[in-house]
């Protein structure tokens, strides 16, 4: 392989997997957005490994993330794809966030986001893409806002738990139709604790609501098994809510401000 043809592989893979990984300015008190894309360490790690004591760690001999490594090091150099049974192990992995701290969990989102996007062309995007009606993506989407809903109002009463969106994530991602009226029931009570603050919130839902209801029937009643595509609608969407400037002019002059966990 000649020296050129090396970088311009090298360069590509940076551009194909970028995602933005925000930083927190614990100076300024702000996120700091920061386009990169994932070391193959740390998809190999994610992708092998489960969270103990608050760390990724695969096994005690580190064979299964060597291999790992070996394997997605031509992805870099050579242009090749990520091998699917990695990826499909980061997704996999994403369904399950209270198997994380809320910090390693969002590491593993951004890994995923990185490594799938190109599966993706449509939804593999770092902002929202407001106009696809794409039934995984959107319901990714409107539980990101669910989400949003009852971690504001709980921020608001100095309450820190998991919300039904992270408690239920699994199902819902195994069966939304089912799981959106559940959690949907279960968020009443905060929607009404925030009032018109939870106005912008309620509007992102309806309009998620009405890109899905653009899906023939068949195709909305039969969604099952939600697959990547609900991953990268579920971070496009928490993203844009660390945006501080329009979280205070969408929610009332309330300043909602995600801290460094």
């Amino acid at each position: 392989m000649q020296y050129s043809e090396l970088v311009q592989n090298v360069g590509r893979w940076h551009a194909d997997h970028a995602w933005d990984y925000s930083v927190f300015d614990s100076d300024q008190k702000i996120w700091v957005r920061r386009i990169q894309s994932p070391s193959v360490f740390e998809i190999a790690r994610f992708a092998e490994g489960t969270e103990k004591n608050g760390k990724i760690e695969v096994d005690k001999d580190r064979k299964i993330e060597g291999n790992a490594i070996l394997r997605l090091l031509p992805c870099v150099t050579e242009g090749r794809a990520v091998p699917g049974d990695i990826a499909r192990k980061l997704v996999q992995k994403s369904f399950y966030p209270l198997c994380y701290s809320k910090k390693n969990w969002s590491k593993l989102l951004k890994i995923t986001c990185s490594v799938i996007r190109v599966n993706f062309k449509e939804v593999g995007t770092m902002d929202i893409n407001r106009d696809t009606i794409d039934i995984h993506y959107n319901y990714g989407r409107w539980l990101a806002c669910a989400h949003e809903m009852e971690r504001r109002a709980l921020q608001s009463a100095g309450e820190d738990r998991a919300t039904n969106a992270m408690r239920l994530f699994t199902k819902f991602a195994e069966n939304p139709n089912k799981y959106m009226g559940v959690i949907q029931q279960k968020i009443l009570v905060y929607e009404t604790k925030l009032g018109q603050k939870a106005l912008w919130l309620k509007n992102e839902k309806y309009a998620i609501s009405a890109n899905l209801q653009k899906n023939p029937l068949e195709a909305l009643a039969g969604a099952r098994h939600l697959d990547g595509r609900m991953i990268l609608g579920f971070e496009a969407q928490m993203e844009s809510f660390k945006n501080k400037s329009e979280n205070r002019r969408q929610s009332g002059g309330e300043k909602y401000v995600y801290t460094e966990e």
